[in-house]
């Protein structure tokens, strides 16, 4: 068995910087945009569970939009945003941009889940002078987003970006949110940490 998705709200709050309430507040709004199932029935592991997409759907929320009222189409848009650019700074070459090269997801959402996925290769520490982050940009248009690596398994040093480029546009205010890779980090303990208490 797994446990629930709201079953671990209480302890992904702190790490978000939000109530518990919030972040319920927040969750019940993607299941109104169909983001995430509904619970069925009575028990604490009806609806979404503690895995890494809907966790990663919540993260995506929470970094592109101050307020509940706000979690709205636009965070579809942005959990569904394709990979627009994917490289390695060491590379002599760079792959076309159909899925993130580090990730291998050709979403915003399912390149975030594979981080929080047992498969990703994310070290005890961070790496001297880089690190895994998230990161979203908020603009008036669409919020677009990227990811920064550092891993052990794969040498050197990249980012992937997804959504539209507004955010290159530097004429416009932009607001950015960051995960930063302790706090990535600490959310993998958190649900590996919740699948041995429910196994």
């Amino acid at each position: 068995m797994t446990a629930s998705l709201t079953s671990i709200l209480p302890t992904l709050a702190p790490i978000l910087g939000l109530s518990p309430t919030h972040l319920y507040e927040r969750k019940r709004r993607l299941i109104k945009l169909g983001l995430l199932p509904s619970p069925q029935g009575r028990g604490s592991r009806s609806g979404a569970l503690a895995e890494p997409h809907p966790v990663a759907l919540m993260i995506i929320a929470t970094l592109a939009a101050d307020g509940v009222a706000e979690t709205d189409d636009r965070i579809r848009a942005l959990a569904f945003a394709p990979v627009i650019a994917s490289y390695k700074r060491t590379a002599r070459k760079t792959k076309p941009a159909d899925c993130c090269l580090w990730t291998g997801g050709r979403t915003f959402a399912e390149a975030v889940a594979w981080l929080l996925s047992p498969a990703a290769p994310i070290p005890p520490a961070p790496a001297p002078r880089g690190h895994t982050s998230i990161q979203v940009h908020r603009h008036e248009s669409a919020p677009s987003a990227s990811i920064l690596f550092t891993a052990l398994s794969r040498p050197g040093q990249g980012i992937s970006e997804f959504g539209h480029p507004y955010y290159r546009i530097r004429n416009h205010l932009t607001v950015e949110a960051e995960l930063p890779f302790e706090a990535l980090r600490s959310i993998r303990q958190i649900l590996t940490a919740a699948k041995e208490e429910a196994a």
